[in-house]
C-alpha cells in the first residue's frame, strides 16, 4: 500500500511539472511577405534549418516599379537594406532545431507556394555577395506553415505580348506565415560573414547592435509593393527573373517569365490581357524588354536615397555653407530633425523613429512654404530653387514623398519552395 502511495504521488509531480512546462511553452508566428525562396538546408546543422532568400536589385523608394525596403517589425522594429546573411535567433540561440519537415499545418492548402527547382550544389551563401546581392535569413524550422494570401499567376518558357504559350491560370501564396510552438522572448540578428561562409562561426557572433525585438506574438519580414495603384505589378514582373537567377540558368524553364492577373471577378476569377484591351500589361512587360514609363504610371527619375537626403537635410542646420537667416526659424524644427537623424542606427534604424522624422519633416516642409509665400510672396519651386530654405523644402519633399516607412499594398509575388 505504501509502495502505491508513493509511485501514485511521483506521478502527480512529474505530470504537474509536465504540465508546467507545456503551459511555459509560448507559440509565435513569423509572417514573410515578398519575393522569398524557402529553402530546408540539412547541411547546415545536426537538423534542418530554414534558409529564405530575397534577391538583390529589387528595391528602390524613389521608383514605384520596384519593393518598398524590406523591413522587421512586431509593432516596431527596423529596415534592413544591406545585402547579406542574417541568422535570426531566437533569445540567444542562433539555428535553434526545430521540425525536420516544412509542412502545412490544419490550415486550407488549396493555395501553396510556388514549387521550383535548384541545383543540386546549390551555392546560395555565395548568392549574398555580387553581382546578386540577396538578403538571406537562416531560421529555426517551424513546427508548421501556412498561406497567408494567394493570387494568380501563369507561367510560360518565354515571354509573349499576346499571352500565347502561357500556362493555365495557377493560384500560389504571396505570403506564409511559419508557425513555432515555443518562441522566444525576443529576436536579433546575426550578421553572418559571407566570404567563406561557416555556420560554425556565424551562430558563436554576437547579435548586432540595437537588433534585438521583443517577442510580441507575430514577427513580420516583409518587402511591401510600392504605392503605384498598378494593376500590372510591374514590380514583381521586374524582381520575378531575378528570383530565378538566384536557382540557377535553366532550372526552371517552364517558369521561366511570369504572367499576373490584373483582377478578378465574384467568386474569384483572374482577369488577364485580352485582345480588345488598350492598356494590356503584356505590352510594358519589363521580362519583354517593355517599358512602365506611360505617362499616367511614371514618377520622377531616382535622385537620391532616402539615407542621403535625411543626411542632406540635417546639413541644413548650423551649417556655414547654409547662411540664409531664415533658417533660423525655430519652427522649421531642425534642430529635432538633426537630432531624430543623429540617434538613427545606421544599419538598422528604428521604424518608429523613422516615421517620427517623416512627421517633423513634413511639419518643416510646411513652415518653410509658409515663409517663401510671406516673405518672397513665392510658392515652393523646386525646378528653379536658388535659396537655401527653398533648398532645404525641395529636399524634404522629396524625402516624405518616397520614405522608407510606407506600408505599401499586399505584394503579389509568389512564395517560392526550393527542392530537388
Amino acid at each position: 500500500m505504501k509502495t502505491r502511495f508513493v509511485v501514485t504521488c511521483l506521478t502527480i509531480l512529474l505530470f504537474c511539472s509536465m504540465s508546467r512546462f507545456v503551459s511555459a511553452q509560448t507559440s509565435t508566428d513569423i509572417k514573410l511577405e515578398g519575393p522569398w525562396i524557402l529553402y530546408v538546408d540539412t547541411t547546415l546543422s545536426s537538423w534542418p534549418l530554414l534558409v529564405a532568400v530575397s534577391p538583390g536589385g529589387v528595391v528602390n523608394e524613389n521608383d514605384d516599379t520596384y519593393f518598398h525596403t524590406m523591413s522587421m517589425t512586431a509593432g516596431d522594429g527596423y529596415a534592413i537594406d544591406s545585402p547579406g546573411i542574417y541568422c535570426l535567433t531566437f533569445g540567444a540561440v542562433c539555428g535553434k532545431q526545430g521540425s525536420k519537415l516544412l509542412a502545412m499545418g490544419n490550415y486550407p492548402n488549396k493555395v501553396l507556394p510556388l514549387s521550383v527547382k535548384k541545383p543540386s550544389n546549390w551555392d546560395w551563401p555565395s548568392k549574398s555577395a555580387s553581382p546578386s546581392y540577396a538578403t538571406t535569413f537562416i531560421l529555426p524550422m517551424p513546427k508548421s506553415y501556412s498561406t497567408d494570401g494567394g493570387w494568380h499567376m501563369k507561367f510560360a518558357t518565354k515571354f509573349d505580348s499576346g499571352g500565347k504559350g502561357y500556362s493555365n491560370s495557377e493560384q500560389h501564396s504571396i505570403g506564409v506565415q511559419l508557425h513555432y510552438d515555443n518562441g522566444p522572448d525576443y529576436f536579433a540578428l546575426i550578421n553572418c560573414p559571407i566570404s567563406n561562409f561557416k555556420f560554425g562561426d556565424c551562430k558563436v557572433m554576437s547579435p548586432m547592435n540595437n537588433s534585438v525585438i521583443q517577442n510580441t506574438g507575430t514577427l513580420s519580414i516583409v518587402m511591401k509593393s510600392p504605392d503605384n495603384r498598378n494593376a500590372c505589378d510591374p514590380h514583381v514582373r521586374r524582381a520575378y527573373p531575378r528570383m530565378l537567377e538566384l536557382l540557377g540558368p535553366s532550372t526552371n524553364p517552364d517558369k521561366a517569365v511570369i504572367d499576373l492577373a490584373k483582377g478578378s471577378k465574384p467568386p474569384g476569377t483572374p482577369i488577364y490581357d485580352t485582345d480588345q484591351d488598350l492598356y494590356r500589361c503584356l505590352d510594358h512587360d519589363i521580362q519583354g524588354g517593355g517599358s512602365v514609363a506611360a505617362t499616367q504610371m511614371m514618377m520622377s527619375e531616382p535622385t537620391q536615397t532616402w539615407q542621403s537626403q535625411l543626411h542632406s537635410i540635417a546639413s541644413f542646420y548650423n551649417n556655414p555653407d547654409h547662411p540664409d537667416p531664415r533658417l533660423t526659424d525655430k519652427d522649421l524644427l531642425l534642430v529635432d530633425i538633426k537630432a531624430a537623424i543623429d540617434g538613427l542606427d545606421s544599419k538598422l534604424p528604428r521604424m518608429s523613429q523613422l516615421t517620427l522624422i517623416e512627421h517633423l519633416v513634413r511639419m518643416s516642409e510646411a513652415r518653410a512654404e509658409a515663409i517663401l509665400l510671406k516673405v518672397d510672396k513665392k510658392a515652393l519651386d523646386c525646378k528653379d530653387a536658388k535659396s537655401d530654405l527653398e533648398q532645404l523644402g525641395c529636399v524634404e519633399k522629396q524625402y516624405y514623398t518616397n520614405p522608407p516607412t510606407k506600408s505599401g499594398n499586399d505584394c503579389k509575388a509568389p512564395i517560392m519552395v526550393a527542392g530537388p
